[in-house]
C-alpha cells in the first residue's frame, strides 16, 4: 500500500489532477481519495493579558532560573 499526501487541483470540467511519484509502476490500482472541505484561514494567534511590572534587575538566565550551573 501506498500513502500519497499532495496537493489536488480540480478543473472547470471537475477533472481531478495530481501528481504520482515516478517509482509507481504502470497499471491499475484502487483509489481511495478523501476530501478535507474544512476551511483554510489560520486563527489568529492568542496571547495570554499579563498585568504587572517586570522587575528590571530580574534575569532570564539559564543558571538563574534553574538554579544550575553548567549543563
Amino acid at each position: 500500500m501506498i500513502t500519497l499526501n499532495t496537493k489536488a487541483t480540480v478543473t472547470d470540467n471537475s477533472i481531478l489532477m495530481f501528481p504520482l511519484p515516478s517509482t509507481l509502476p504502470k497499471g491499475e490500482y484502487d483509489i481511495l481519495i478523501v476530501i478535507d472541505d474544512t476551511p483554510k484561514t489560520k486563527e489568529p494567534l492568542w496571547f495570554m493579558d499579563l498585568k504587572g511590572t517586570i522587575n528590571p534587575n530580574e534575569t532570564f538566565r539559564r543558571e538563574d532560573m534553574y538554579h544550575v550551573n553548567g549543563r
